[in-house]
């Protein structure tokens, strides 16, 4: 019984030590990871902007495109799009708004702070319909736009959602002429919890890039 007990502890001792290896290899392997310049690198590549010029449209997507979703993005596709609107004086496109149905629509709060910045209420045109996924918002919007003849757009929309949306409109508005916009999040050095929501994102983005292809979306 002695024998049993002794070999006992030591199996114990040694299935301990190898669990505590293993958890801290991961942890290791995690801090590596979390900090190498692999993020920044898989996030560069994510992100696809145009040199601006006057449309006949602007289209805004007020989310960030992935599972995460904080409230607070349509303030700085506002910010975006009057950004546009000053570099060229007395500048009126069509303007269209996708953004998500929260208890007040964005949309609809965007609607606001372009008509109290002075824009035409005519020139604003608010989907109130939230569709499934980023293909069906561009798709749909798409056929808005065709249907109003529209030929050309400014595209505004959260960094990392640019390159996937970009290859979508290629694929489902190929006569449409898009130049994304470089937006005011654009990435760059930030906090530390900042940088842990930007990679989530990257994951995010680059699964739903890989699942598009395979898909034949993109």
């Amino acid at each position: 019984m002695k024998i049993l007990r002794t070999a006992l502890f030591r199996s114990g001792m040694f299935i301990k030590s190898v669990f505590l290896k293993i958890i801290f290899s991961i942890i290791f392997i995690y801090i590596l990871i979390y900090n190498s310049p692999l993020f920044p690198f898989l996030g560069n590549n994510l992100l696809v902007y145009d040199n601006i010029k006057k449309t006949e449209a602007i289209v805004i997507f007020s989310g960030y495109g992935n599972i995460n979703y904080f409230n607070s993005s349509y303030q700085n596709r506002y910010y975006d799009t009057i950004d546009v609107l000053e570099k060229y004086p007395n500048y009126k496109p069509e303007i269209f708004i996708l953004g998500r149905l929260q208890q007040i629509p964005e949309q609809k709060i965007l609607e606001s702070l372009f008509v109290n910045y002075g824009y035409p209420k005519e020139k604003i045109n608010i989907i109130y319909e939230e569709f499934s996924n980023t293909e069906e918002n561009i798709k749909q919007v798409s056929k808005v736009l065709d249907k109003k003849n529209i030929k050309s757009i400014i595209f505004i929309c959260s960094p990392y959602l640019s390159k996937r949306s970009k290859l979508v409109w290629k694929k489902n508005a190929k006569s449409l002429e898009i130049f994304v916009k470089k937006t005011i999040d654009w990435p760059s050095d930030r906090n530390f919890f900042d940088k842990v929501y930007d990679k989530k994102t990257i994951l995010y983005e680059i699964l739903a890039i890989s699942y598009y292809k395979l898909r034949g979306k993109i």
